[in-house]
């Protein structure tokens, strides 16, 4: 892990022989000739000469860790609708391969023993589809890898298309490399990381633990700023354990705090000592220093849909009976999402509400906010607030006239705002959230097999609340865990019809045990039990997955071979880059010295013979990466990206890929 490589180990081997020598010279003896304060300085110089050399090695581990790496075994996830009706259907139903989709199928729990493949095309009498839910069976392009450029083809402007990119890498080579493609274009980032603690995983050295996981952070929040846009936040799961640490980390950044949530998990969690746990953290911290976090209104909208459907039920008329099974309603809402909801209350016009306190937040000094309300019936003063009301008396005759004070029975009750719910509510969501949901129910129900993560509800809140107002913002979460950022993406698309992008990196093989099947699971119906769909909807999907080039693998094909390190005539041997001449992954590339060019040859360095172009290398993703540009169209020869800049797929530019196989 890169917490391992040092990052500059000319400085730290300096400073450490430093901190020695000072040592040896005020503990040894006190009394020192000038032959040996000389003698003591002959050692320092050649002391920083090996240092100077041997810093090389280290020098060498730390550019292969940060050279950006080559994108391999990508595929594409895209449900059935998609290519219902085209001519890439034919071609897929007489593939000899869609045994093995149909197989899938089966083994994900969408389809029963009795499926027969005509029922993917078979129509009723007025020419509609005969069994709609198969509309969203998931098409994994693996399976097809001969038809993956014609489904491709279908799409006019492909990463726009695209709802998500699942990247499989350890995290810090995924940022590095895809940062040139979706700098700026993040509005949330979203993260779970490691907590540190002995059950955590996270490895470290010896007793430092802290500095190597806050190395491990800093590191990756580094890079996480270049992505977010100019009012994106980065929200980041913790507990007490290194919350501080965590805190002061992003402080001395250039973030700037937004707050941090208290998660109520509703349930403590017993410990053998001290108090029992019931929280975690979510620190928020973003770019900007005027960004307003308010809760995503996919609650209030269910909230005003379900009162009318409720009133509409009983003839349009509002009464106790429309009332009570409104608030029976709100106790099944609440249970979904986690938390209470605010707004308990249906008036006599059919507008749903709640009770909001009038009171000043600081105690006012000017005598007019202290001047009571008459109560409507008694005429008598009520109470007034003890800080004095928080608005003005004629603000309040004007809320008054509207219908928006709640008086008690009598003057003895202290009026309250009647604030009601509109779709265009805005509420700035709380330092305290709400969730007493479990994220294992989520995955058990998928019959997915994940032994911890949130409840999707939970992520649903913060998401939503973070990406309120961006139609296809785009989500990032580089701990992706079992992949429930990208389910709460889903779900929230779903429901509002938006097109809400997510990216998930995960290094672990349950990438494709786990993320991966609850991606397709999730896309196919939103209502499962015990691993089978329990009815519910399906939603039309789009997904691009693919592993990145890892440090092992380069360390794996890079050659340095034997050689004079002492050539440079102009450069002491210290000094110089001693891996100059060394091959590195250059024996991919053939030199064509009459046409002064270099052909790059993928396959060389990444065969696969089962891909039409003879390497795992995915050089379109690769290219779109290294330029920083969104991919338009890919074809067999060249890949287009949307400023129209087309790059060659079978000669690509050799100084676009140089970084990749020659760093120096």
């Amino acid at each position: 892990m890169d917490f391992f490589i040092n990052k500059d180990a000319r400085a730290f081997l300096q400073e450490q022989f430093d901190l020695w020598l000072y040592q040896y010279l005020f503990t040894g003896q006190n009394v020192w000739s000038t032959e040996r304060l000389a003698q003591l300085q002959v050692l320092k110089a050649i002391a920083y000469k090996v240092i100077d050399f041997i810093s090389q090695f280290e020098d060498e581990l730390v550019k292969i860790w940060n050279k950006p790496k080559f994108v391999r075994n990508s595929h594409y996830v895209l449900t059935l609708d998609k290519l219902t009706g085209s001519p890439v259907m034919e071609k897929l139903m007489a593939h000899p391969n869609l045994p093995q989709q149909v197989q899938e199928w089966r083994d994900l729990g969408m389809i029963s023993a009795d499926f027969k493949l005509e029922m993917l095309t078979q129509k009723d009498l007025t020419g509609a589809l005969l069994h709609k839910q198969y509309l969203y069976l998931p098409i994994d392009t693996k399976h097809f890898a001969d038809l993956e450029l014609d489904i491709l083809a279908l799409f006019d402007d492909l990463d726009t298309a695209l709802d998500g990119w699942l990247v499989h890498s350890e995290n810090y080579q995924a940022l590095n490399t895809t940062l040139p493609k979706f700098n700026g274009r993040v509005r949330c980032i979203h993260i779970d990381p490691p907590y540190n603690t002995n059950t955590s995983g996270f490895l470290y050295k010896n007793n430092f633990q802290h500095s190597s996981w806050l190395s491990m952070m800093f590191d990756r929040l580094q890079l996480s700023q270049s992505f977010l846009d100019n009012k994106g936040v980065l929200a980041c799961h913790i507990d007490e354990n290194e919350y501080e640490r965590l805190w002061l980390l992003l402080s001395n950044m250039a973030f700037n705090n937004l707050g941090t949530l208290s998660w109520d998990k509703r349930n403590a969690m017993t410990g053998g000592k001290g108090i029992a746990t019931q929280h975690e953290y979510i620190i928020l911290s973003s770019n900007s220093n005027d960004v307003v976090v308010n809760i995503d209104s996919k609650i209030f909208v269910e909230i005003l849909e379900k009162a009318q459907s409720l009133i509409k039920a009983n003839g349009g008329k509002v009464n106790n009976s429309v009332r009570k099974k409104y608030t029976a309603w709100l106790k099944t809402l609440s249970e979904r999402y986690g938390g209470e909801v605010p707004y308990k209350y249906i008036d006599d016009d059919g507008s749903v509400y709640q009770s909001v306190s009038l009171r000043a937040p600081e105690k006012r000094t000017d005598p007019k906010f202290f001047i009571p309300l008459n109560h409507p019936v008694t005429g008598k003063p009520c109470p007034v607030p003890p800080n004095g009301f928080s608005r003005t008396p004629e603000t309040l005759q004007s809320m008054i006239e509207a219908g928006d004070v709640l008086f008690g029975e009598d003057e003895r009750v202290q009026p309250r705002q009647k604030a009601r719910l509109t779709p265009e509510t805005e509420k700035q969501i709380t330092s305290v959230i709400q969730n007493g949901n479990k994220g294992k129910a989520d995955v058990d129900a998928l019959g997915i097999a994940f032994p911890y993560c949130h409840p999707v509800s939970l992520y649903e809140s913060i998401i939503g609340s973070l990406m309120k107002g961006q139609p296809d913002a785009i989500v990032l979460d580089y701990f992706a865990g079992s992949g429930t950022s990208a389910h709460a993406v889903m779900n929230l698309n779903r429901a509002d019809g938006r097109k809400r992008k997510y990216i998930l990196v995960e290094l672990d093989e349950h990438f494709n045990t786990v993320i991966l099947p609850r991606i397709k699971k999730v896309a196919f119906s939103d209502k499962w039990k015990e691993g089978k769909p329990n009815g519910g909807k399906g939603m039309s999907h789009f997904v691009k997955y693919y592993d990145l080039e890892q440090y092992e693998d380069v360390l794996r094909r890079a050659h340095y071979a034997d050689a004079d390190l002492f050539h440079n005539p102009y450069e002491d041997p210290y000094h110089s880059y001693v891996f100059l001449r060394d091959l590195k992954m250059l024996d991919s590339v053939e030199i064509d010295e009459e046409q002064n060019k270099a052909h790059f040859h993928p396959e060389r360095l990444y065969p696969d013979p089962t891909k039409p172009s003879g390497t795992s290398i995915d050089l379109a993703e690769t290219l779109s990466q290294r330029r920083g540009k969104w991919i338009k169209r890919i074809t067999a020869e060249y890949v287009e990206f949307q400023d129209g800049e087309r790059m060659s797929l079978t000669d690509p530019d050799w100084q676009t890929i140089k970084p990749l196989i020659w760093w120096q």
